[in-house]
């Protein structure tokens, strides 16, 4: 029986810890030494996920763990070449030789000159995935067998941590362990993208133990992944160990490791005490500008309360175009003060500034300011898109601060000053969605929400003949311009209004149009025109709109409008 127990061997070439488990069957291993010898060095590196996951100094090889467990003198050391220089002597004395009594060739040293001949050629950015596949069988057909140089295990590393599975690299970690920094560095990205920190973080340690400076690009990874979770206070104590690691390392922090850690105070709303050092970064940086643009975009983005000081500290290095995103994110969060003070600040605006602080101000209802930013855009010669007219529309329609309720006229006491406050406004509303209307009624399409927004509105303030004159407006552009389904509801709703005020010219008139466009009034419409025909003695009217309907109209004229003429009938016999 063989016993199993876990073994801490010291390396004191580097003065790393190497945990191994290691079999000690005490047959097996004298039986098979160096074969055991072996198995532990390839097999017995455990890389996992599991909390008692054992992991290998990158200095440490598989040949010199194999000699500190197995054989202490240096007289009786069997290292890996000695082992592959056996077994390639046994294979060429037991090779199997042809009908020419010939020997063949060795299979493994064609895929292993493959393998090696693959990875120097490789070029990791563009290798697809059959190319991985096919590199990572050569692997695992001949790592035994082979022993890779430095530089094509770190490309190994690369090609696998950047396109491979978390599986490859586990297998790759197990049977190769990492001979170089970089190839290091793969492994901790893979550990970092799989959500394993901790794992990641000790195998920064075992570096520290073996003397080894972890590279930059090391550090960048694991300190990205704790600033995205700035909001938890362990993640920005580990963030600021990891800093200060470098910093004692001698490793000069880039501007992208400074900008991860302001990114990460900017996302969560922390003060940004990352700030000065990230600016002297990338006061002498290439792409210094980009990086600062891609900050205050952030900064708009969330609302943080620092993007006013940072703009005027960085203001030369910003462009129109992120000037613009600041303002538009500002008017996302509905911080109209920045915005404007953003607009305010720009050395140079375009029309796209201009278009984006008005929208923003007729979004959020605030008239008077987008009144002085469009005389503004007019005195300066800037063209209006049409859908700014749309937003004018629509937010002078909007009408929730200013109610005006008719149906309780007679009966509510005589009119505050308040009240005629609200009606004066209300008229000056009417006429200015007039002027609006009449500059942007020539337009092949005008959306169906601000139609029926400004239906809406004359109807509810009994502008009635506003409502009329824009149908007839619209009638003229009807071959290039159809009614939507909202507007149709609101027609209706208008032929109701004109003949609940009795008005039977303007509502029959505007039904028999109506018809003859192919569309039809709903039946509420219908039985509020027959009632208003009953009222005025005209049910002949009534009777002969019902039958061009049925002549004329797709759609079955409704049951209940025969039955409200019907009763009409009666209603006048009985009279």
């Amino acid at each position: 029986m063989s016993t199993t127990r876990f073994s801490r061997v010291l390396w004191p070439r580097q003065g790393a810890t190497i945990p191994l488990m290691l079999d000690l069957a005490g047959t097996h291993s004298h039986r098979h030494g160096l074969r055991s010898a072996k198995a532990v060095s390839m097999h017995r590196f455990v890389f996992s996920s599991r909390p008692h996951s054992l992991f290998v100094s990158t200095a440490a090889t598989a040949a010199q763990v194999s000699d500190h467990v197995y054989n202490n003198s240096n007289t009786n050391r069997v290292d890996n070449n000695t082992i592959r220089k056996r077994q390639k002597g046994g294979r060429r004395r037991h090779g199997a030789r042809d009908e020419t009594g010939t020997t063949a060739p060795s299979i493994s040293n064609a895929n292993t000159s493959e393998l090696k001949r693959r990875l120097s050629t490789l070029r990791v950015s563009t290798a697809t995935d059959d190319d991985v596949q096919s590199i990572w069988q050569l692997y695992l057909n001949e790592y035994e067998s082979t022993t890779l140089p430095p530089a094509l295990q770190t490309m190994l590393y690369r090609l696998v941590g950047t396109k491979g599975s978390n599986g490859m690299m586990e297998t790759l970690f197990k049977q190769s362990p990492p001979q170089s920094v970089e190839a290091m560095e793969w492994v901790i990205l893979v550990h970092v993208k799989a959500n394993r920190p901790r794992y990641a973080h000790r195998l920064l340690k075992d570096m520290y133990a073996a003397g080894q400076i972890p590279t930059s690009n090391t550090f960048r990874h694991l300190i990205k992944y704790n600033a995205k979770g700035f909001s938890k206070p362990n993640r920005r104590r580990m963030a600021e160990k990891l800093l200060n690691d470098m910093l004692n390392l001698g490793v000069t922090p880039g501007t992208s490791i400074w900008m991860e850690l302001l990114m990460g105070q900017a996302v969560h709303g922390l003060p940004l005490t990352y700030l000065d050092p990230f600016l002297a970064a990338v006061a002498d940086s290439k792409r210094g500008a980009h990086r600062i643009n891609k900050v205050i975009q952030l900064l708009a983005g969330h609302g943080h309360p620092a993007l006013l000081t940072v703009v005027e500290r960085t203001q030369e290095s910003i462009d129109v175009d992120t000037w613009n995103m600041a303002i538009k994110y500002s008017v996302f969060a509905g911080n109209m003060i920045t915005a404007e003070s953003l607009f305010n600040t720009m050395p140079h605006r375009n029309p796209t500034s201009f278009h984006t602080l008005l929208r923003g101000y007729l979004e959020h209802r605030a008239i008077d300011p987008a009144i002085r930013i469009f005389r503004s855009m007019i005195e300066q010669g800037i063209s209006i898109e049409p859908d700014v007219y749309d937003a004018f529309i629509m937010a002078y329609t909007d009408t929730s601060n200013h109610h005006h309720n008719t149906s309780s006229a007679s009966s509510s006491p005589p009119p505050s000053s308040t009240t005629q406050e609200e009606e004066d406004n209300i008229e000056l509303r009417i006429e200015t969605l007039r002027r609006l209307w009449r500059s942007m009624r020539d337009r092949d399409h005008v959306p169906d929400d601000v139609l029926s927004r400004m239906f809406e509105f004359y109807l509810r303030h009994d502008a009635l003949a506003d409502a009329e004159q824009l149908y007839w407006d619209l009638r003229e552009h009807h071959d290039r311009r159809r009614f939507g389904r909202k507007t149709e509801g609101w027609v209706s709703n208008m032929i109701m209004a004109f003949a609940g005020k009795r008005q039977l010219l303007s509502a029959i008139s505007l039904t028999y149009d109506w018809i003859g466009l192919g569309y039809a009034p709903n039946s509420k419409a219908i039985i509020k025109l027959i009632k208003a025909c009953d009222k005025r003695n005209d049910l002949a009217a009534a009777k002969q709109l019902l039958n061009i309907m049925e002549e004329v109209s797709e759609r079955p004229v409704s049951h209940s409008c025969y039955v409200a003429l019907e009763k009409a009938y009666k209603k006048k016999k009985k009279s």
